[in-house]
């Protein structure tokens, strides 16, 4: 009580929250519920981004033309952090699917709770009010669209009406009410929408305050994810460079192991540092697949390691060069245009062989090796 007694308090404490923090926070009692407000709430989405704010978005539309019942903050805190079906509760979605403000599964319950309203001029009005939530899909042949729409009004656990103002059934029972004939079904729709709002007197105040904290959580939110990225991205580049720090006394070690008449020990100084990847890069392919790869965990680097990687970088140059003397010897028997076609060749370091343009070259140079 005396931490709460403020609604000031309170809200500062909720902005530090992230979403799934501040769901398991309020959710411990009512007074706590009390104090959520929508800024919490979608600031916490915005924060989150992707499928968070996805959520938020796709909810905007329907909102706006007031064609669902409008969340409360504590309703709308459980769709951004929403991982299933709430019809359902298998299914795994990823934020809401537009239209209908309902967190329903693309396949199942959305043909389950979903249905059109046949075409003919006494569903009209039902179907074609601003105000009614209707979705468009392509027909069975692909060519028409039809206009489906919520099958039912429905409720979630705590006794909120969600979903759409005007469902199937509604507009059959208001279709079928023959009280007053005097009403056309454009004034029957117009009443029900009257009544809806009546329902929920303070609709109006809702959508301000949610479009209010939209357009100021993307303000501050865009302020605070750049930073978030700057921070990351020097924690990043620290920690690129001490892993440096550790792999370059490493490769001098890999150098003085190298002997000095060993003809490919000059093309190691061929090298760039990869600050995405966090190490050397090697012009020399051989060099760059035995070396570069391993100098990834520098941890597991030692002694016996780096002998064990030089007698392998090696191995990989002694026989490049018994298939160099091959290659001549097959260049020397063959014509001209053969040779032009032998000698546009690449070493492959990944597979230990050359790699030629023409298939007919690869035949007669592996063949006699294998």
């Amino acid at each position: 009580r005396i931490l709460f007694g403020s609604g000031d308090i309170a809200s500062v404490i909720f902005s530090f929250l992230e979403m799934r923090p501040l769901l398991r926070f309020v959710s411990l009692s009512k007074t706590f519920s009390t104090r959520l407000s929508y800024k919490h709430v979608i600031f916490a989405a915005m924060m989150s981004g992707r499928n968070a704010k996805m959520t938020i978005e796709n909810l905007l539309d329907p909102i706006e033309d007031e064609t669902i019942w409008i969340p409360s903050p504590m309703r709308l805190l459980r769709l951004v952090c929403g991982k299933k079906c709430e019809l359902c509760c298998e299914n795994r979605m990823q934020y809401i699917p537009p239209t209908f403000g309902i967190f329903l599964c693309h396949n199942e319950c959305m043909l389950e709770y979903t249905g059109s309203l046949r075409k003919c001029k006494k569903w009209n009005p039902y179907r074609d009010h601003d105000r009614v939530a209707r979705g468009r899909r392509h027909g069975s042949r692909g060519a028409n669209i039809l206009h489906y729409m919520f099958t039912k009004p429905l409720k979630d656990k705590t006794g909120e009406r969600i979903g759409p103002l005007l469902t199937i059934e509604d507009a059959v029972n208001l279709e079928g009410n023959k009280s007053d004939k005097s009403l056309s079904a454009e004034d029957k729709v117009d009443a029900w929408m009257s009544q809806c709002d009546e329902l929920q007197p303070e609709a109006e105040n809702r959508l301000k305050q949610i479009l209010q904290a939209i357009d100021e959580s993307k303000e501050e939110s865009t302020v605070l994810l750049e930073a978030r990225k700057e921070e990351k991205e020097a924690a990043r580049n620290k920690k690129m460079e001490q892993r440096k720090q550790k792999v370059d006394p490493l490769l001098a070690q890999f150098e003085a192991l190298v002997g000095s008449d060993v003809p490919w020990k000059p093309r190691l100084a061929d090298r760039q540092w990869s600050s995405e990847r966090g190490h050397y890069e090697f012009d020399d392919p051989i060099i760059n697949q035995v070396v570069g790869g391993a100098f990834l965990a520098p941890s597991k680097l030692n002694k016996t390691t780096l002998r064990e990687l030089v007698d392998q970088v090696q191995s990989l140059y002694d026989d490049r060069e018994l298939m160099d003397r091959h290659i001549e010897t097959i260049i020397a028997r063959v014509d001209h245009s053969g040779v032009e076609v032998a000698m546009s060749r690449y070493w492959n370091p990944g597979y230990g062989y050359y790699a030629f343009n023409d298939y007919f070259v690869v035949e007669i140079v592996e063949k006699p090796l294998s």
